[in-house]
């Protein structure tokens, strides 16, 4: 029963859909003055030829996003707030690490522009990511910034939205073959930029933890496995760990263990660690510990992502910072963009990454 009234809203939202998208662009466009009259529900349901309870939830949803006003016994009217205030939301995997700082920034700018976010937490939890998603068209938003977890069942989700015209912005992924704007960090940079500090500093036996999954999550890996193999270094396979994809929406320290000892117990271990994030970085500092060794005097470690959220590791995590906050800001100003032109070419922004010294990297002296 819940299935078939899941297909019913969804096929009742396809019917108002045309008269919803009118309405919002001679609203929001400005082709539609300030005060004046839209019509009646009968009249509107009779120029789309479609029933006057359609109509009536189109108007409600406006209505609720402050763009129209019912006037008894007159009509439908443009509200005077409808050219200075718009609704769209955040829907994030949860407000901590860089995620907290996407939302912040992405906030900040849409603030300036007159347009409010509503940040929507899913709390790691993939079912409430996945219903958020799918409840973004009847939310009253007019568009949504997505955070990605890589994960097929909201690949899909994102897909559908996008099939149906919902303006959507996705950021830390890029899907090829699909015309959605995207905000990503350039990842191999940020795996070379690990690379070259570790061998400036004498380490020929680096190794990686990470997650399998897609391009997008291997692509630190690879810039790392690149740099090491143009310096001659290979990237053995014996000194990669893997996680599964699952682990971004479920981290434990069990799982991380498991990952970590077969790299650390075996006679031949890596002198240097590059963690795909700094939470998984900071994670390993215990585990790492619990094994009897010493960082950076018998381990050398590098995460990616940002250390303002680990300062208080000791010593202080040397790191490849993602600009997460620059993240927030550009994928509000594609959001924007989007809904000013819809049918606008689709851009995909990389932004740049740097490095930051920290104390967890040793050098290693030639003998």
């Amino acid at each position: 029963m819940k299935h078939v009234l899941q297909i019913v809203s969804f096929m009742s939202t396809l019917i108002y859909q045309p008269l919803l998208k009118e309405l919002r662009e001679k609203v929001s466009g400005g082709r539609t003055p300030v005060g004046s009259r839209v019509g009646t529900e009968l009249e509107m349901a009779r120029r789309h030829k479609i029933s006057r309870v359609s109509v009536r939830t189109a108007v409600s949803r406006l209505v609720d996003e402050g763009l129209l006003e019912r006037r008894p016994g007159c009509g439908v009217y443009v509200k005077k707030t409808a050219t200075t205030f718009q609704v769209v939301e955040a829907i994030l995997p949860s407000l901590t690490y860089m995620w907290r700082d996407i939302a912040l920034s992405a906030q900040d700018e849409g603030a300036k522009l007159e347009t409010l976010l509503r940040i929507c937490n899913a709390r790691h939890d993939l079912e409430t990511d996945l219903r958020m998603i799918q409840h973004l068209p009847f939310s009253g938003a007019r568009g949504a910034i997505i955070g990605s977890l890589h994960q097929p069942a909201l690949r899909e989700a994102v897909a559908r939205l996008h099939l149906n015209d919902f303006p959507i912005v996705l950021v830390d992924e890029h899907l090829d073959g699909i015309a959605i704007p995207s905000v990503t960090f350039a990842d191999h940079q940020a795996g070379r930029l690990a690379a070259e500090y570790l061998l400036q500093k004498g380490h020929r036996r680096i190794g990686f933890v990470g997650f399998t999954g897609t391009e997008a999550l291997g692509q630190r890996r690879n810039g790392l496995r690149d740099t090491l193999n143009d310096a001659g270094v290979p990237l053995e396979r014996s000194c990669i760990g893997t996680l599964p994809a699952s682990y971004l929406v479920s981290p434990t320290s069990e799982a991380l263990q498991i990952c970590l000892e077969p790299l650390l117990k075996q006679s031949e271990r890596p002198s240097a660690l590059v963690f795909h994030d700094s939470l998984l970085a900071a994670q390993a500092y215990r585990i790492i510990r619990s094994l009897g060794l010493r960082i950076p005097q018998d381990l050398s470690i590098v995460g990616i992502g940002s250390t303002s959220e680990f300062i208080w590791l000791e010593p202080s995590l040397a790191c490849v910072v993602l600009p997460a906050a620059e993240m927030g800001r550009v994928a509000m100003d594609l959001l924007l963009k989007r809904l000013e032109e819809p049918n606008a070419p689709a851009e995909h922004r990389v932004l740049p990454v740097t490095w930051q010294e920290g104390d967890s990297v040793a050098e290693v002296k030639k003998p």
